[in-house]
């Protein structure tokens, strides 16, 4: 039994990801970020939640938690600097760990936007009842905490 599970669930690991990735955020930066008339990506998206989620953070700590490449989270935190969104200061504890942070401009944008993707997905999901609307939240909630909890472990793994 263990043995079928396991290769129904590899098997859907291949198909599943690229699916969700490709059809949803095409259908996130079609329909939602259109109206953002920002110069960003849903990476720098993910920066910015990440951020006014938990405060400030050391950049590598957002880039580990949404494996993005040390250098190319540089250039997105860059950009987000740029327009303003998000500011760098050195670690008082550590002068080589650089913190970021969302600025008060960029909390507010942040905000704006997030509530732009909330009715987008809104009025993509539209056509699901209430039950598998539910079913839906519930089953990405426990795929987005086994997925956590796989990479914690792989990661803890790989550091000892």
């Amino acid at each position: 039994m263990r043995e079928e599970t396991i290769y129904q669930i590899s098997d859907d690991l291949l198909i599943i990801p690229p699916v969700i990735g490709k059809s949803v955020t095409n259908m996130l930066w079609k329909n939602v970020f259109s109206a953002i008339k920002e110069d960003i990506s849903a990476p720098h998206f993910g920066i910015m939640k990440i951020l006014n989620d938990s405060g400030e953070m050391h950049i590598s700590q957002v880039a580990d938690a949404l494996q993005i490449p040390r250098p190319q989270m540089t250039l997105m935190v860059d950009r987000l600097e740029e327009l303003g969104y998000v500011q760098r200061e050195t670690d008082a504890s550590d002068r080589r760990s650089i913190i970021i942070k969302l600025t008060r401009k960029g909390k507010n944008t942040f905000h704006d936007w997030a509530q732009t993707v909330r009715e987008g997905t809104n009025a993509m999901l539209d056509f699901l009842s209430d039950d598998e609307l539910k079913d839906f939240a519930d089953s990405l909630a426990k795929l987005r905490d086994l997925v956590i909890k796989i990479y914690r472990n792989h990661y803890v793994e790989v550091k000892e």
